[in-house]
């Protein structure tokens, strides 16, 4: 629990540092599969929360939009984990964080393109052409 902060720190940190493909590393993923992988308890999906809060308090969008994608992925991901991929293996780590990172990304652009359509305002202007491409440099 004392490690929320400076992981939070750690990814900001290397979002803003870290030349271009190295910044799309998710280190809050990385963290919180580990934790699934190794520990196998619910409190990630609470722990998922209060690092997407602590994110979400610097976060330029709309409030909620990370909290919730980041929250749902986690614990769509601790479901597959506690249900479907029962063995802690180094390939069902790797499969699990891709497809957490890909289940947060859908989530999180379904959420802007459905606060651009609900609000008429300017939330979804990330949701560019370019926008799997950015993507995928985080896979």
């Amino acid at each position: 629990m004392l490690l929320l902060i400076p992981i939070v720190g750690l990814h900001m940190a290397l979002t803003y540092i870290a030349p271009f493909p190295l910044d799309k590393i998710n280190i809050i993923f990385a963290f919180l599969i580990l934790f699934i992988l190794f520990n196998k308890s619910g409190a990630v999906v609470w722990i998922s929360f209060l690092v997407h809060y602590l994110v979400e308090l610097y976060a330029t969008t709309a409030f909620g939009v990370i909290i919730f994608s980041g929250t749902f992925s986690i614990l769509l991901v601790y479901w597959l984990s506690k249900n479907v991929f029962t063995n802690p293996r180094f390939v069902v780590a790797i499969g699990l964080s891709a497809m957490g990172l890909v289940l947060y990304r859908a989530v999180y652009a379904l959420s802007l393109f459905l606060l651009e359509v609900l609000s008429r305002g300017t939330y979804a202007a990330g949701l560019v052409p370019g926008v799997i491409v950015l993507y995928l440099w985080e896979l």
